[in-house]
């Protein structure tokens, strides 16, 4: 996708609803990546993007995983 005339390639996404999934490794803890990120994350929201930012524990914890698939469900539910 293009936002401020860039490419920006996320994780997973849905673009049709405008939802995406970002993973966030440990490359996230540098202050200079950090930023960048925040960056695009304000500039994908403010074109209308809902984005779900998640790191390896929501992954691999039972709990955390299921509020990321109801996250989900909820929010691609919406659009139909």
């Amino acid at each position: 996708m293009v936002v401020d005339g860039a490419d920006r390639y996320l994780d997973l996404t849905w673009p049709e609803s405008k939802i995406a999934v970002e993973y966030n490794g440990a490359d996230h803890l540098d202050r200079r990546q950090y930023g960048d990120e925040m960056y695009r994350r304000h500039r994908l929201e403010d074109t209308g993007w809902r984005v779900r930012y998640v790191v390896w524990e929501d992954l691999i914890d039972p709990g955390r995983r299921h509020l990321l698939l109801e996250w989900l469900s909820q929010h691609l539910g919406q659009q139909r």
